[in-house]
């Protein structure tokens, strides 16, 4: 029994899946990074947790995880930024959508949506946001144990 909450469990979880894969494409994986990412880190992929809806039964919790997993890579003036990160995004999703709920920590987890971006901010990118639900039980007087 780990003394980590489910939801901390399923993000290390996802990261742990998509590592190896971010890497086969040269992108470094960012975990909610409090600091801006420098050129010289992207190609890249981030992933945050959004929210977590919880409904509570008994000494249930029913709880959904809303994770965003961010492939990013700089601009470029044709569409190779644009490929690589529909090719990043395109294998990490291949590879959560085989991990078998996470290695059974959840009951499901789904892509919800996809919202492509291009961010002129310091640096020119190109964004593709993936969502992600993962949708889990715990007891309600432990977030580490599943309910």
């Amino acid at each position: 029994m780990s003394n980590l909450s489910l939801r901390e469990q399923i993000i290390q979880a996802t990261i742990n899946i998509i590592t190896p894969i971010a890497q086969s494409y040269g992108a470094y994986v960012f975990r909610s990074p409090a600091i801006a990412i420098q050129k010289n880190q992207l190609p890249a992929v981030i992933v945050t947790s959004d929210k977590m809806e919880v409904k509570i039964n008994n000494q249930i919790c029913s709880r959904d995880l809303t994770l965003r997993v961010i492939s990013i890579a700089p601009r470029t003036d044709d569409a190779s930024s644009d490929e690589l990160v529909d090719r990043i995004s395109t294998a990490l999703t291949k590879a959560l959508a085989q991990s078998d709920n996470l290695g059974g920590l959840c009951q499901t987890f789904a892509e919800t949506e996809v919202e492509y971006e291009v961010d002129e901010a310091d640096i020119a990118i190109v964004e593709l946001p993936v969502c992600f639900k993962a949708s889990f039980r715990t007891k309600r007087d432990d977030p580490s144990v599943k309910g």
